[in-house]
């Protein structure tokens, strides 16, 4: 038999089997969701999907075990898998009260049952798109950095990927910005002004308050730098065009230049790990891994980076940066910038030579406003003051109201957008509409624009749209019912008995208890096809929900 052949049809066999466990887990999640009682003094927090335990989600937890108004919270930390867990040991275990410390892994049965009865749910990027919030849950969300390039509705590429990160920004009870400039993109871009009822912090970043420990500082100098080296920081942003081979030539040029009172420390991204080669190196050395990466960064004199948004945080230390950005043009070809990289104060270089030279030479520009626009809520007991925010109800942080024109909001479905003419009759419906009179959302499924995205620049201005992500939740029952349905041998009332709890729950997956006033569907046309029929069928059920 041709190998080729087998393993195909290995492949296939082993995804069947993922995708069985995953909904087995996923029914085991309803189940906890729907029996389960909500335990306030039980907190889990996700980092980078639980690949790392870095940036603001290791200050909170920092922040969580060093005070003792905190010692009757019961801890989870997430992990994605062996490897992640075992660095996230590492780099918790010096904490104070790191025993209480207890770890989960991501989408293990565990991993549902803690997200379905979690009194305080923390994530710095998003809550995969099964969960559901339930009444009494309290969820900050604190991200991961400030944006330089477009997000949401404005990423060319996948504006209709918006779905599950904009659901997480609608359900938060808490959204923390460093600046205004970061809560008005953000609001914008993930269209959640009306339909969320978030309450807004403007506060400075938990890890940002690594800058302002000169005692942390001087201590990891002498551990990793001779007193006479000038230390460097290099983090450059992740990108196919600066891995492997790429990025180990840059490395290269950067070591022939390094004098021998020079180190540099580089960050790679773990994609690029096992591609690099660090050890044939004497003036270039990996960031240390036991140790959160902005505690180790503080150790820096000098930070080089190119595109990455560490430059927004590393600013307040008010030490020197410079961006290496000689691919500019190339990385910026396929993604949008709110403003022109050259209205940074930063000095850039489009070579190695000429980033050394200026990493050597003393700061000479000016950040002032610069500071003043993107960091000046910045301070040492940043998590400090959101923990007490959050976790005990100490109001000490700037509040912000989420915009809110006081208008009705519409939810319009239907359309088959995945086909040209579809696309064509939904944006002539929804032409016929006067946004002044109401707000309006166009929803549908991601999967439905894969191939038509470009329609979602079409929109008549005033018109936002709620991305869905993920599937209908069905029992084994109602997966038979669906089956005989569509084989017609129920009827639709039997059919419609079974399933509409599923659309119930579903309801809620999708939308959370954001405020929708009315529903509005798009008539169906010609070109609806078997399929297209299905999936409106679907939609219908799904909305009568409401």
């Amino acid at each position: 038999m041709n190998s080729s052949f087998l393993a195909r049809g290995l492949r296939k066999i082993r995804r069947r089997q993922d995708r069985r466990q995953k909904q087995a887990l996923r029914g085991k999640y309803k189940e906890f969701y729907e029996t389960l009682p909500v335990e306030p003094d039980t907190v889990i927090l996700e980092a980078r999907n639980g690949r790392a335990i870095d940036g603001n989600v290791y200050y909170i937890l920092r922040q969580l075990l060093s005070s003792e108004e905190y010692g009757n919270l019961r801890i989870w930390v997430v992990s994605e898998d062996d490897r992640a867990e075992q660095q996230i040991r590492s780099k918790t275990c010096r904490l104070p009260g790191a025993q209480r410390i207890r770890f989960v892994r991501l989408h293990s049965e565990d991993y549902y049952r803690i997200m379905a009865s979690a009194g305080i749910l923390v994530n710095d990027a998003s809550i995969p798109n099964f969960f559901i919030k339930k009444e009494g849950q309290i969820y900050l969300n604190v991200w991961h950095g400030t944006p330089l390039k477009t997000m949401g509705r404005r990423v060319s590429h996948e504006p209709h990927a918006t779905g599950n990160v904009q659901k997480n920004f609608i359900i938060a009870d808490y959204l923390l910005y460093p600046s205004e400039y970061m809560m008005q993109h953000m609001i914008e871009d993930y269209m959640i002004g009306n339909l969320s009822r978030a309450q807004i912090l403007l506060g400075g970043y938990p890890r940002n308050s690594a800058f302002f420990d000169e005692e942390s500082r001087g201590e990891l100098r002498r551990r990793f730098a001779a007193a006479e080296e000038r230390v460097y920081a290099y983090m450059p942003t992740w990108r196919p065009s600066l891995m492997g081979e790429s990025l180990q030539a840059v490395l290269e040029q950067i070591e022939q230049r390094l004098e021998e009172s020079e180190v540099l420390y580089v960050n790679v991204h773990p994609l690029a790990e096992e591609s690099v080669d660090l050890s044939v190196f004497e003036r270039i050395r990996p960031f240390p891994k036991e140790l959160e990466t902005y505690e180790f960064l503080n150790i820096a004199d000098a930070l080089l980076t190119d595109y990455s948004s560490v430059f927004y945080d590393f600013a307040v230390t008010g030490r020197k940066i410079v961006l290496l950005t000689y691919d500019e043009e190339e990385y910026f070809s396929t993604r949008g910038l709110y403003e022109p990289i050259s209205c940074l104060p930063f000095p850039q270089a489009k070579d190695v030579s000429t980033a050394i030279d200026l990493l050597r030479s003393p700061k000479d520009y000016d950040d002032r406003d610069f500071l003043h626009k993107y960091c000046r809520f910045e301070s040492a007991r940043a998590a400090e003051h959101l923990c007490r925010e959050v976790f005990t109800g100490e109001h000490g942080m700037e509040h912000r109201s989420m915009p809110d024109n006081g208008r009705e909001n519409v939810l319009i479905y239907g359309g088959n957008l995945s086909k040209e003419e579809g696309g064509k009759r939904t944006i002539a419906f929804l032409k016929q509409l006067d946004p002044s009179e109401a707000n309006y959302y166009l929803t549908f499924h991601r999967g439905d624009l894969k191939e038509t995205y470009e329609i979602l620049f079409e929109l008549p201005e005033g018109i936002d749209y709620i991305g869905r992500a993920g599937s209908l939740w069905m029992t084994e029952e109602q997966q038979e019912a669906q089956e005989a349905y569509d084989k017609g041998r129920i009827s639709f009332d039997d059919y419609w008995k079974i399933l509409r709890p599923a659309f119930a729950l579903e309801r809620k997956r999708c939308f959370g208890d954001m405020r929708i006033d009315r529903i509005l569907p798009i008539p169906e046309g010609k070109d609806s096809g078997p399929e297209a029929s299905k999936a409106s069928r679907e939609e219908q059920l799904l909305f009568s929900s409401f």
